[in-house]
């Protein structure tokens, strides 16, 4: 998951993963009516490296680069109260893409965590 705040184009990450040895395990989902592979069919075919980014996502250019929102959601990210943390879609917003994966966001943003109180419940 690239949360692209660089504002980079797709190539240029294209390129850092081709320089690497990841290529052969990246998977790529083309086809987004189709279903998703189960870990273990995954596991199998060597393709286990799911990439996702936020931003400027091109799947003409880099296909195995997916948009995020279009399969997955996240729930609260900026949550403030530690008993706050909801599972509820919060992005993208109006929809419902229970069929999406999940990404859970369990950032909190308030304070020094795990305080002393919290940490001993």
């Amino acid at each position: 998951m690239w949360n692209n705040l660089y504002d980079l184009d797709v190539n240029t990450l294209a390129t850092a993963y081709t320089t690497s040895t990841i290529m052969p395990y990246v998977y790529s989902h083309n086809n987004l009516s189709e279903p998703w592979p189960t870990l273990q069919e995954m596991i199998n075919s060597g393709k286990r490296v799911i990439n996702f980014v936020d931003a400027r996502a091109d799947t003409d250019e880099v296909p195995w680069l997916m948009y995020q929102f279009s399969s997955v959601f996240e729930t609260p990210y900026d949550n403030t109260d530690m008993h706050g943390f909801k599972c509820t879609v919060d992005r993208p917003r109006g929809t419902d893409n229970t069929d999406a994966l999940d990404l859970e966001t369990l950032r909190f943003h308030g304070g020094i965590w795990p305080k002393r109180q919290i940490r001993n419940h």
